[in-house]
């Protein structure tokens, strides 16, 4: 999925991924399983609101830059990327998965 913890936190949260398992150890990491069909109705939903784009631009940013230059929650932004509210995004070509995404702000 290429994603960070953040990330996948927001994914359980909106109901789009439900780990299996969870174990917590001794450094209190949440580490979790999901099933393989659920990730990939995820990713299938990213690359259709995110088609891949073969010349990005700088002004095309990643989610964390985004995040951080529009001064907004990474849970919004990803509640309106999965709403389909933000349209200017974009995949480098070659890539999957989270880490992929391009927005143009």
């Amino acid at each position: 999925m290429n994603a960070t913890r953040p990330i996948v936190r927001c994914l359980i949260e909106f109901g789009y991924l439900t780990p299996l398992f969870r174990s917590q150890g001794e450094n209190k990491r949440d580490r979790c399983g999901f099933d393989s069909r659920e990730v990939d109705f995820v990713l299938d939903r990213l690359h259709d609101l995110a088609p891949e784009m073969p010349h990005l631009t700088v002004e095309w940013v990643t989610l964390t830059q985004c995040m951080k230059r529009a001064r907004i929650p990474m849970r919004d932004l990803l509640q309106r990327i999965f709403l389909g509210e933000v349209k200017n995004i974009g995949r480098a070509e070659g890539d999957r998965g989270f880490n992929a995404l391009r927005i143009d702000i």
